[in-house]
C-alpha cells in the first residue's frame, strides 16, 4: 500500500529531528502530493519550509512558506517561516 500523507510527515518528522533535512524535504515532498486539504498541504508546505532553512535554502524556503500562508492565512509557523526566510 501507498504510505498516507501523515505517514509520510510522521517519516520526515523523524528525519528533520535526525538532522537529516534533504531526506525530510523528500519525504514532504512526496506527501505534498498526497494531501488532501489547503490545511494539509500548508502543514507540509510549513513543514519543508522549515528544512529548506536548515539548508539554507532561503528562496525555497519562502516559497514553500509564502505558498503555505495562501493556503491557509491563519497558519502561524507559515507566517513565521515567510518572515524568516525574507531576512535571510
Amino acid at each position: 500500500t501507498t504510505p498516507s500523507a501523515g505517514g509520510l510527515s510522521a517519516e520526515a518528522v523523524k528525519a528533520f529531528k535526525a538532522g537529516e533535512f534533504a531526506e525530510a524535504v523528500d519525504c514532504y515532498t512526496v506527501a505534498l502530493g498526497q494531501a488532501s486539504t489547503a490545511k494539509e498541504r500548508a502543514n507540509v508546505l510549513s513543514n519543508r519550509a522549515q528544512c529548506y532553512l536548515k539548508l539554507r535554502r532561503y528562496e525555497q524556503a519562502r516559497e514553500d512558506a509564502l505558498a503555505a500562508r495562501t493556503l491557509d492565512p491563519t497558519n502561524p509557523k507559515a507566517w513565521y517561516r515567510l518572515g524568516v526566510a525574507g531576512a535571510k
